[in-house]
């Protein structure tokens, strides 16, 4: 039923305000006074649930468009509209801007050794670990399969690093739960940008985040970060 109203919302509600208009012009001509104000209220009410379920509607869309479905996390097309934001704030203000990459390590053999249902029940719990972990100020995304990005303003390479090797203790150290008193260990590993230059677009900074992740998982449970032409890791 739920399904059915969404598929045809916009006939729905347009039905309704449509014959909530009639019905005022056929109380206004036709109807009794004391009749019309019963009828009038009864109007009033239809009209204020419509309302109400386009607000609905409206809520859900905009959450659907903005977050991801199985990690309730915010979306790539959510990451490019926040950190142009970013990026136009640090050229105002001139502050610091990073972004950190995060790959889980070998989650393809997770997924071939304990199911995807398993591999989704993990990446939930890396997103609780990965939201604990940042400021209000910054923005944890699920870029893809097992990939997540993080906007972290007002934070220069060194605060960058140590964020990104706080995430992959943490993780390193968690009992991850798949059910029936089963845990195991995951690790993950990150490769992080600053930007250094107002020049430097939105999709260079998003290519040197992900070659310096190249470069963290030949290691695996690694950090690697962009220093100048050099590529660090942890």
């Amino acid at each position: 039923m739920k399904l059915l109203f969404f598929k045809f919302a916009p006939t729905i509600l347009a039905a309704a305000g449509l014959l909530g208009g009639l019905g005022g012009f056929l109380l206004d001509a036709y109807a009794p006074a004391k009749l019309g104000i019963f009828l009038w209220s009864l109007v009033s009410l239809v009209q204020l649930m419509a309302g109400f379920a386009l607000g609905k509607v409206m809520q859900k869309l905009h959450y659907g468009m903005y977050h991801d479905a199985l990690t309730g996390l915010r979306n790539r097309f959510y990451f490019y509209e926040r950190m142009a934001e970013e990026m136009e704030r640090m050229k105002r203000t001139n502050s610091p801007l990073s972004l950190a990459i995060i790959d889980v390590d070998n989650f393809k053999s997770i997924n071939d050794r304990h199911g995807h249902m398993v591999g989704d029940k993990v990446l939930k719990q890396l997103a609780v670990i990965f939201e604990n972990n940042v400021r209000a100020s910054d923005c944890v995304v699920r870029w893809g399969g097992e990939e997540f990005a993080v906007i972290l303003p007002g934070t220069d390479h060194q605060g960058a690093l140590r964020f990104a090797e706080r995430i992959r203790k943490n993780v390193e150290s968690f009992n991850f739960f798949i059910g029936r008193g089963t845990c195991f260990k995951v690790t993950v590993s990150a490769g992080i940008a600053t930007i250094i230059e107002e020049q430097m677009d939105l999709e260079r900074v998003v290519e040197l985040a992900d070659k310096a992740l190249y470069k963290a998982k030949e290691k695996k449970n690694s950090v690697a970060i962009i220093e100048g032409a050099l590529i660090i890791c942890s």
